[in-house]
């Protein structure tokens, strides 16, 4: 399935030169996907997922959905896996990411988010585990780029004297995601 270079993006915390690796698929519902995640099926192998389109998942099932893709990817990243490939729709361009790995004990394996349709449609359709197929990936370390980031507070005291010990907390963060397809995340 060809796919634009600009629905591809790559982090891996130094450069990548792999060669031939097998593509494990690993399931999204559960009675498979525990199967699959073992040590020796990751080790060394491609890991192939699909993301979740949450916006096609009914509203009273996207807590469990959310719940199962973050313990995947957590297992991912805590495993031996050569390379982690992420399948997901057409969500635009990626761009850069606010992310702090430092307190991780080891660095997670490299990982390619394809957001195309066509390719996850392809995906949705492989067997899990084994797949048969290989892959090869060279790609340079992710660039790391020091920024300046500010925390703001403020207290805008009210006037009426029954609600002047009453306080009304606004808050932010600075999202890992940011922008995504020119949109904020």
């Amino acid at each position: 399935v060809p796919v634009p270079s600009s629905m591809v993006g790559a982090t891996a915390e130094s450069a990548v030169d792999l060669s031939d690796l097998s593509v494990v698929k690993v399931p999204l519902n559960a009675q498979e996907t525990d199967a699959v995640l073992t040590p020796e099926n990751l080790s060394g192998k491609a890991v192939l997922i699909q993301r979740s389109d949450f916006g096609s998942v009914p509203a009273d099932q996207r807590r469990e959905t959310y719940l199962r893709m973050t313990r995947i990817r957590g297992k991912l990243l805590q495993s031996k896996a050569a390379l982690v490939i992420e399948a997901t729709g057409s969500l635009g361009q990626a761009g850069p990411r606010l992310i702090d790995l430092s307190g991780q004990k080891h660095a997670p394996p490299p990982s390619i988010v394809i957001r195309d349709q066509a390719f996850r449609d392809f995906v949705e359709r492989l067997s899990a585990g084994e797949t048969g197929a290989r892959v090869s990936a060279h790609f340079p370390a992710s660039e790391v780029k020091p920024v300046t980031l500010r925390n703001v507070a403020a207290l805008l005291r009210g006037s009426d004297p029954t609600l002047k010990n009453t306080y009304v907390i606004v808050s932010g963060h600075y999202d890992h995601v940011g922008l995504e397809g020119g949109q904020i995340h």
